[in-house]
């Protein structure tokens, strides 16, 4: 056995016994062969989101209890919560003064579609998004209204958009307890190596939580999550870096040796493509099946990958861990070698 064989070899040892918070595969020629490797989400643990990057065969976890809210280039928000996270809710209050003590608030928390003031933020559902304000551009109005936010661990926050930086280079807002009379606006400048501007609320900070933007190709994580009185909902989930130019195509297969070539397939730059669609759940026999499915993959680097999920729990009945096998095309060519 050559000394790239076992070394594989070895990264599907270590990735079945678990030890996958950081990639065992290291300095990768140009030319490699078939990759097995796993996304562990821990949702009950410490992270909610592996960043993968097929060239490099690296991946970086986010710590879900680390950030609240986040925004991107465009100054759409988002929530920790739904498509893009672990536990965060948002109330839109429809009220303007961020001084008022907003206390009672709290004790209406449910997420109830129907009745409930509280929404996770999904991509269907998004109270923030850019529903602070009105108009675009240069004629933009915020509307001053006040958001509470509830976090997992049962914390509360008003939090206010008050204006833009030039040229959209950041937001600045207020934020502050519920019965907070005098919250101090905050300024968050935009990174643009980042996909997104990530703030804590408790600590009225940005932090970076994930890898640069061009650094990642798919996103393992959790679409619509959340936990209410120990009840957990939601599916796990593949999206594409879709915002740097990554697109995928799916092909009806059950071997990644069938698929050879990238040239004809139907992209999509759509964020999730991939999404929950590599699995169905057999609710007969109660458990969740693997589907027959090959995703094709142009990376940040404009490159090919073809990817197929192994499993979908595991070794030890994991909620999410996703061992897949893929190969990278480094060269850039359409058509696979291997």
């Amino acid at each position: 056995m050559n000394s790239l064989k076992m070394l594989l070899a070895f990264a599907v040892f270590i990735s079945l016994i678990g030890c996958n918070t950081v990639s065992t595969l290291e300095n990768i020629p140009n030319n490699f062969e078939y990759i097995t490797d796993t996304a562990n989400v821990d949702y009950k643990g410490v992270n909610n989101v592996v960043y993968y990057d097929f060239s490099s065969a690296k991946e970086t976890t986010l710590a879900y209890d680390t950030w609240h809210i986040a925004f991107d280039t465009d100054r759409f928000i988002i929530a920790n919560s739904g498509d893009y996270g672990y536990y965060v809710v948002v109330c839109s209050t429809g009220v303007m003064d961020i001084r008022l003590d907003l206390s009672t608030w709290a004790d209406s928390l449910a997420i109830d579609q129907e009745k409930g003031h509280f929404r996770l933020v999904t991509e269907e559902s998004n109270s923030l998004g850019t529903n602070y304000k009105t108009g675009s551009g240069m004629g933009s109005v915020y509307t001053g209204n006040v958001y509470i936010i509830a976090t997992r661990d049962n914390g509360f926050y008003k939090m206010q958009i008050t204006g833009s930086l030039p040229m959209g280079a950041g937001l600045r807002m207020r934020i502050d307890s519920l019965s907070g009379n005098g919250a101090v606006e905050d300024t968050f400048e935009i990174d643009s190596d980042y996909d997104y501007v990530y703030v804590n609320l408790a600590s009225r900070t940005a932090v970076k939580v994930a890898p640069p933007k061009e650094s990642w190709d798919v996103r393992f994580g959790r679409t619509g999550d959340f936990i209410m009185s120990n009840i957990w909902n939601g599916r796990s989930s593949v999206s594409i870096n879709a915002k740097t130019g990554v697109e995928a195509a799916k092909v009806d297969s059950s071997q990644l040796a069938d698929v050879l070539s990238a040239g004809n397939l139907a992209f999509s730059t759509v964020r999730n493509t991939i999404g929950h669609g590599w699995y169905k759940y057999n609710r007969v026999d109660k458990v969740y099946e693997l589907l027959p499915t090959v995703y094709v993959i142009k990376t940040t680097e404009g490159h090919y990958a073809k990817m197929k999920m192994l499993s979908f729990k595991g070794p030890n009945g994991e909620s999410f861990w996703s061992m897949f096998k893929y190969y990278y095309q480094s060269d850039g060519s359409t058509t696979f070698s291997n």
